[in-house]
């Protein structure tokens, strides 16, 4: 019995990890969002639509860390083979990026929103790799925390 509720658990860990990585990729992007928001004072709405350097070095931070969260959420609930599993999340989460980036410049935007679509892009790509390059030896090492 206790091995099937092991298995049970090992499937459904299976069947989160993409959830959870999406999930915490947007409560990491709303998080550093409001805080970023609180920063700038409530004017800062406003302040976003400018084009400044200190809103786009913002907004590529917090893109970056959206994208180092989400790798570390998968990596978190993957049971079994983390790095394989980070390795494929990458993989999708880059994918997603580059059509973000390519669909930035089909669809007329203000150049506010382009760069800031093509540079979260960019950063939230760099955010997941570095995840992988920080915690490979970790993530290689740890093949199971259930058993």
């Amino acid at each position: 019995m206790e091995k099937k509720h092991s298995i049970l658990i090992n499937i459904l860990r299976w069947i989160a990890v993409l959830p959870a990585s999406v999930v915490a990729y947007l409560l990491a992007y709303v998080v550093s969002m409001v805080i970023q928001w609180i920063n700038y004072g409530y004017v800062g709405i406003e302040f976003m639509n400018t084009i400044s350097v200190t809103v786009i070095l913002g907004h590529l931070i917090v893109y970056g860390l959206a994208g180092y969260v989400a790798m570390y959420a998968s990596a978190a609930i993957a049971p079994k083979a983390k790095f394989v599993t980070s390795i494929i999340m990458a993989t999708l989460w880059c994918i997603f990026f580059i059509f973000a980036a390519i669909s930035a410049f089909l669809v007329e935007q203000h150049l506010m929103q382009t760069i800031m679509v093509v540079g979260g892009s960019v950063t939230s790509s760099i955010g997941v790799i570095l995840y992988i390059c920080n915690n490979a030896s970790s993530l290689k090492n740890d093949e199971t925390d259930l058993e």
